[in-house]
């Protein structure tokens, strides 16, 4: 409830608003009650409460107006927009577990079709299906071939790149996901760029797609949920 109200306090915020305008324009429009309202238990009290006031009533006018014009002109168009931004994501990042599942296919000479592949995205079945001996084989291919290590840090690269694109043009409230967006593009940043990473590419290539691939963190081990794709729900 706690994280509903962090993420929706801006609406809930109008919506209690909104209701009590509503109430006053009602209360301090002098008229009769509202047709549909009256014999109802809310008839009493707004009788009860009546009190003409043209200053308050125009007051509660506007505000529910520049409300409605508020979520007709913005919020509206944002919440589409940021549901496109959404879908986005998550395609290049449905993208980016099949293309680097399948590089590392071809880079530990395995025979996988397209819906072997696809299967593999799912943690579970990824883990169990490379397991330590066929994730060296995945490493030793690589160092063998440049050509894949290209391929995977291209990858990481179009995903870092729409991760950028989110945090450049999404109001991200939610820590945790900003948290998190920011760190995966440092992360492939750094693997491009930092000598630390750069002298030794395929140990640090390998241990960030186990994570992504896998669940894992070195803080609480396998988890059970793909947090990246949590934290796109979030976005």
């Amino acid at each position: 409830m706690l994280q509903w109200l962090e993420k929706h306090r801006v609406g809930f915020a109008l919506s209690v608003l909104s209701m009590v305008a509503l109430i006053g324009m009602f209360v301090t429009s002098g008229e009769k009650v509202f047709g549909p309202i009256r014999g109802t238990n809310i008839e009493p009290l707004l009788l009860a409460l009546g009190w003409t006031n043209t200053i308050a009533f125009n007051l509660c006018l506007g505000y529910l107006t520049s409300v409605f014009f508020w979520l007709l002109v913005v919020h509206v168009p944002e919440r589409q927009r940021r549901k496109l931004l959404r879908e986005s994501l998550s395609r290049r990042y449905a993208d980016f577990k099949h293309n680097t599942i399948q590089i590392c296919s071809w880079a530990g000479n395995l025979q996988l079709s397209t819906m072997d592949v696809d299967e593999l995205t799912e943690k579970s079945k990824f883990k169990d299906y490379f397991h330590r001996q066929r994730w060296y084989d995945v490493a030793n291919g690589l160092e063998a071939n440049q050509d894949y290590v290209d391929g995977l840090l291209l990858e990481m690269q179009l995903l870092a790149d729409e991760l950028t694109y989110i945090l450049n043009n999404v109001v991200i409230q939610d820590v945790e996901v900003h948290g998190l967006f920011k760190q995966l593009t440092e992360r492939v940043y750094r693997m491009k760029y930092d000598p630390n990473y750069t002298a030794d590419p395929v140990k640090y290539i390998c241990q960030f797609l186990w994570e992504l691939h896998a669940n894992w963190s070195f803080v609480v081990g396998y988890m059970p949920n793909d947090p990246v794709t949590d934290k796109i729900a979030r976005v």
